[in-house]
């Protein structure tokens, strides 16, 4: 791990990011930790989102209350869903 202030990471940004594929640089401002930079494989974008994405994480929790609280299983719901949308395909949809 290694540790840099935000003067010397914008001044030098690239050359950061490339150390960042091999290390994780923790950013201070003040003296203080303010920030993490941390390289990543494209192919695990999608995770490293959803991992720190607070709206994703609420998504979950909300949805392991609901299994806990006995409620409908959402394959139930979805199955039901699906037919009646394929019932009502020619009825035009307005967009926007």
């Amino acid at each position: 791990m290694k540790m840099a202030t935000i003067r010397e990471v914008k001044a030098k940004l690239s050359e950061y990011i490339e150390l960042a594929r091999d290390d994780v640089i923790v950013i201070t401002r003040h003296g203080r930790a303010a920030a993490v930079l941390q390289g990543i494989d494209p192919a695990d974008l999608e995770e490293v989102i959803y991992e720190t994405s607070e709206r994703f994480r609420s998504l979950i929790t909300s949805r392991r209350q609901t299994a806990r609280r006995g409620m409908i299983p959402l394959d139930k719901v979805a199955r039901p869903a699906a037919r009646t949308r394929r019932r009502h395909e020619n009825i035009p949809v307005r967009k926007g």
